[in-house]
């Protein structure tokens, strides 16, 4: 996992860096604090607290209501299904969501669901609970930031 996961909060970072900043900063004192977290994902370079594997089954229409409402839900969809959707109806989105896809969604605010036909289909849905990130010595309160693009960088000028 921790390929993934390292991958994974790349990813995050190019889509949110702001939020990944804050996220990284927490994840630290939070490790530094709490000895038994700190063991237990020694192997494992994510701020995500825990992963959610979900085999052969669709997930119906739901937020993730736990999650903190800004962040990103990274979930990851493996497996040798034939055809998979993933579908937001409050943005009017399908799109399709076959084996290797990473969807990054803020699942806490936007509602969505998976369908699936033709095979084993393994997802893999990353997720922080936000009464972990409250009640921590250190508590943390995600906010949302107006998102900045970030200036393109010049390719062989000095």
């Amino acid at each position: 996992m921790g390929l993934v996961s390292s991958r994974i909060q790349h990813v995050y970072q190019l889509l949110d860096p702001g939020q990944h900043d804050e996220l990284s900063q927490f994840d630290a004192a939070f490790r530094q604090d709490n000895t038994v977290y700190r063991v237990l994902s020694t192997d494992d370079p994510s701020f995500f607290h825990g992963r959610s594997v979900i085999f052969n089954r669709a997930t119906r229409l739901h937020t993730d209501n736990r999650d903190p409402k800004p962040n990103l839900t990274p979930v990851l969809t493996l497996g040798t299904y034939e055809t998979g959707t993933m579908s937001l109806p409050t943005l009017n989105m399908r799109f399709p969501y076959n084996p290797g896809t990473l969807a990054m969604v803020r699942g806490a605010i936007i509602p969505h669901e998976v369908s699936f036909d033709g095979g084993q289909r393994v997802a893999i849905a990353h997720f922080m609970h936000q009464t972990i990130l409250s009640g921590a010595s250190r508590p943390l309160v995600p906010q949302f930031r107006p998102y900045a693009r970030p200036e393109p960088t010049s390719r062989g000028r000095a």
